[in-house]
């Protein structure tokens, strides 16, 4: 999964510009309510204009007798004398409400909240918050320059470095680079949490499904093997990591339980059947396995290992045909 797919799931969709289209991902992924949660993003409904319009992060969400006290941090919004949002203030604030729960929805000015999903894959509520919290302060520019300042090149053409990546992202530069940036605000900074989330996860990686492995450019070990800490492990097609037996092209290995690949010993599975694996890990088949020790000087016992690589005792000898047949190692 790509950090770009990691975002869609996030958001429930691609990011966008437009807070309907936004609030319409949400509804059709059955992640859109009326109730707030730290993360969840926070769209306003503009009389005027007879729609959404507006959105910001939710930062802290506490119910205390029968009233919602919430903050949200938001972009292109100015402050007002009693914090009440505006939809170009060209400025990244930090907002307070308080609000009844039968004032969310509809046409108050309140209209609903967009749910992510968090979770290993993509970021925590506290990694997405963190990440908004960086850009209090940050002002909008009047020109594409010193996009990444907070403070410099001030003015009010909606130049911003959050629409400047969405207009990358999206493929249209020039539009988005000074749109009304909100929405893009909250997108950018679910960009820059899952990004920072994701780098620091390399190495193993444990969620539901089992292990799996991030290598340093990203990518998950797949249909492949992996030498770590002196042993090897290998991996399915979806990444995550096998135990117990694996068919290769030339035959059968055995991981642990652990997932390293068991090697010059005797494996018996929970039918009471004894397989040989030798030193490369390859299931000993049509061959000899002598003993570890002898029971005398010079004196082993060759255990005899089928076309199945079973175990079977009574072709066990002291005297192999070692002409015609290998000894395993």
């Amino acid at each position: 999964m790509t950090n770009y797919e990691r975002l869609c799931k996030l958001l429930a969709g691609p990011p966008t510009a437009y807070t309907p289209s936004g609030v319409a991902q949400w509804k059709k992924a059955g992640r859109y309510g009326k109730t707030p949660s730290v993360g969840s993003l926070m769209y306003f409904y503009s009389a005027s204009m007879k729609r959404v319009s507006h959105v910001e992060m939710v930062i802290t969400a506490v119910m205390r007798n029968g009233l919602w006290i919430v903050d949200a941090i938001g972009g292109n919004t100015g402050a007002g004398g009693n914090e009440t949002s505006f939809r170009d203030g060209g400025k990244c604030i930090w907002k307070h409400y308080e609000f009844l729960p039968s004032q969310v929805g509809g046409t108050n000015h309140i209209n609903g909240f967009g749910y992510p999903v968090f979770g290993a894959d993509t970021c925590s509520a506290e990694q997405l918050t963190e990440e908004a919290k960086l850009w209090v302060g940050y002002l909008e520019k009047r020109s594409a320059k010193q996009l990444e300042d907070k403070t410099a090149n001030v003015g009010d053409n909606n130049c911003t470095i959050f629409g400047r990546w969405y207009g990358e992202t999206v493929g249209d530069t020039a539009t988005y680079t000074c749109a009304q940036w909100c929405s893009m605000f909250c997108m950018y900074c679910a960009k820059e949490a899952i990004r920072k989330a994701q780098d620091w996860r390399t190495g193993w990686i444990l969620d539901v499904d089992g292990w799996t492995y991030r290598k340093a450019d990203g990518s998950y070990c797949s249909d492949e093997w992996l030498l770590y800490g002196g042993r090897w492990f290998v991996f399915d097609s979806s990444g995550k990591m096998i135990t117990g037996w694996f068919k290769a092209a030339e035959g059968w290995y055995y991981l642990a339980g652990d997932g390293a690949m068991c090697a010059s010993q005797w494996i018996t599975d929970d039918n009471g059947k004894s397989y040989y694996v030798t030193q490369t890990g390859l299931m000993a088949t049509s061959c000899y396995v002598r003993s570890d020790k002898p029971f005398g000087p010079g004196r082993y016992i060759y255990y005899w290992v089928g076309e199945d690589g079973v175990w079977d005792p009574q072709w066990d000898t002291e005297k192999p045909d070692l002409k015609k047949y290998y000894c395993a190692i």
